[in-house]
């Protein structure tokens, strides 16, 4: 068997799991609000140590994650992950830079997406992961106070038509009867 056709069955089974699996998790609000924003981050459970942020030992999972200095087999995975982690455990800093990485990550796949047919694999793993990074980083946006930007960053992860375009949807009208009500 070709490792890589097995890699490639791996990674996308993750990303399914990771979809499928996953619990609704509220991001902590700005510390002036002392509640929890109903919002959803998504987790990448089968891999990256996810299932320990699934079950809410983040502190285990960003030691683990930041221990591998770079050696991920799955870089998008990893900064996704921290990214909730990091999150979940108010420190907005380093939430911000692994969102902000895991989209780069994901990036860095759109010229081979962009080349296969809309239905491809390679392009339907890539909309998906960037789904699923964007409406994070809108989470974290929304956390910080940028309703606008949260709002945009929301909208751009529903214009790619993925599966996790449906939960950047849910967060946006999460984040539009919040701002309405408050």
């Amino acid at each position: 068997m070709n490792p890589l056709n097995a890699t490639k069955r791996n990674y996308a089974k993750a990303i399914v799991c990771g979809l499928l699996v996953t619990p609704l998790l509220g991001a902590t609000a700005s510390a002036d609000e002392g509640a929890t924003v109903p919002f959803t981050m998504t987790v990448l459970t089968d891999e990256a140590y996810g299932a320990h942020v699934k079950s809410g030992k983040y502190e285990h999972a960003i030691a683990k994650l930041t221990q591998r200095d770079g050696r991920a087999i799955n870089r998008f995975a990893e900064q996704n992950n921290l990214c909730v982690a990091y999150t979940k455990t108010t420190d907005l800093t380093n939430a911000v830079a692994a969102c902000e990485e895991a989209i780069a990550e994901v990036k860095e796949r759109e010229a081979l997406a962009s080349n296969k047919p809309k239905y491809s694999q390679a392009a339907r793993a890539y909309r998906s992961d960037l789904a699923i990074a964007l409406s994070n980083q809108g989470v974290l946006l929304a956390v910080q106070g940028a309703i606008d930007e949260a709002r945009a960053t929301f909208e751009a992860a529903m214009e790619l038509k993925a599966g996790a375009s449906r939960i950047a949807s849910r967060n946006l009208d999460r984040l539009v009867k919040k701002n309405s009500s408050g």
